[in-house]
């Protein structure tokens, strides 16, 4: 059995398929598995969720636009891709285009990660080799595309005051309405990076909107590997063209959306916000009480400020859950910010939790960022998807 998996979109391609295989994964077949990542990351949950239970497997991961300083994590990298423990052979790495010979010989590897620059030759040349006759060969070597999902993806077109709010939508398996969280992106604006993340919240059970912020200004796409003080600089004036108003009115508008929507279950809502959008989550649940009941904040910024209009400030109107993940290193969040916010919740009753991860710094929930920490990150999309499991399914 050869199986391509495309990483960032949850998808699933069996490349050659025995005929009359119901359940190739229980098969007890040798299997190839070629883990394609458009970035560097490699989505342990995906790869848990479809292979974990198959037969033995021979784990192949290339890996898109990852350059020499990441050579040592390549090990980890294995490691997320649930590569049995039988494995004896060393990850290997190259920095080339694959030669078929060298793919052939990778294929036969128990384990092998390809970190190459021509990311098209590296799976060609894998998939390939993976269909030579002595790897797989119990299996005819005919092709067969077939799609299974974890979620499906849709867009929204989002009427508002000030025209049409662009949305990604990230929907769950099954038929019927499921409550919904909306997500609400950090400065970089949106990307795939927040789509697989959508679709992380959608396939734990919930349908989740994740909205250009950015639409006023048109719409505005960021290459992060490039970035440097120009970009950020942008990053800054995109900011600014914000503000509690403007998304409290966006808000609005999306909820009315999603009360209109019949794949979303009635009921109130969950948010999540990262870091600039950190303010906006907790002005929302002050904003909209009867409507938000659950509400997550990952190295948020201005939550609490000397302005009137400081999101902290409207606390007492909030009924919703908190859960607030912060860096331990963030000079973006000064010192009086979490006992300020611990001191308002607890004063007005508000249930919550507020956690503080050692050995991190600002945007450790993000993969693609320097400032990755896996053990952090993990941590609350754990105490996350709990929040919103207790607090919006339906009892």
């Amino acid at each position: 059995m050869v199986f391509q998996v495309l990483a960032d979109h949850g998808e699933l391609f069996p490349l050659a398929e025995a005929p009359g295989d119901d359940e190739p994964f229980r098969s007890g077949k040798p299997a190839l598995v070629v883990v394609v990542a458009i970035r560097r990351a490699v989505t342990r949950d995906l790869v848990d969720q479809q292979f974990l239970e198959g037969p033995p497997l021979i784990v192949a991961v290339a890996v898109h636009r990852i350059d020499h300083s990441e050579d040592a994590r390549l090990p980890r990298l294995v490691e997320r891709a649930s590569v049995p423990r039988t494995c004896r052979s060393p990850p290997i790495t190259c920095h080339q285009t694959l030669s078929p010979d060298k793919a052939a010989s990778l294929a036969q590897s128990d384990a092998c990660i390809i970190a190459a620059r021509d990311m098209a030759a590296a799976s060609t040349h894998i998939l390939s080799a993976a269909i030579v006759p002595g790897v797989c060969p119990a299996y005819p070597h005919r092709l067969k595309k077939v799609v299974r999902r974890t979620t499906m993806d849709d867009t929204l077109s989002i009427p508002s005051p000030d025209g049409p709010i662009p949305a990604f939508l990230a929907l769950p398996e099954g038929d019927g309405p499921a409550p919904a969280v909306i997500m609400l992106m950090d400065a970089p604006g949106i990307r795939e990076e927040l789509h697989r993340f959508a679709r992380r919240v959608a396939s734990a059970g919930f349908v989740c909107v994740l909205p250009d912020m950015y639409y006023r200004l048109g719409t505005l796409r960021f290459d992060l590997s490039r970035r440097d003080d120009r970009m950020t600089a942008v990053f800054g004036a995109a900011m600014a063209s914000l503000g509690h108003e403007r998304v409290a009115a966006d808000c609005r508008a999306i909820l009315d959306a999603l009360d209109a929507d019949d794949r979303v279950a009635a009921g109130p809502r969950g948010l999540v916000g990262y870091c600039m959008s950190g303010q906006y989550v907790l002005a929302a649940a002050c904003r909209f009480p009867e409507r938000v009941a659950a509400v997550a904040a990952f190295h948020g910024v201005r939550m609490v400020t000397e302005e009137p209009d400081s999101p902290h400030l409207g606390a007492a109107a909030i009924r919703a859950e908190m859960f607030l993940g912060f860096a331990s290193d963030d000079p973006l969040v000064p010192d009086n910010v979490i006992p300020t916010l611990r001191d308002t919740f607890a004063r007005h009753a508000i249930p919550h939790r507020i956690e503080t991860y050692p050995g991190t710094r600002h945007g450790y929930s993000f993969p693609e960022r320097d400032a990755y920490v896996e053990e952090a990150a993990e941590a609350g999309w754990e105490g996350m998807l709990d929040l919103f499991s207790r607090r919006l399914h339906p009892r």
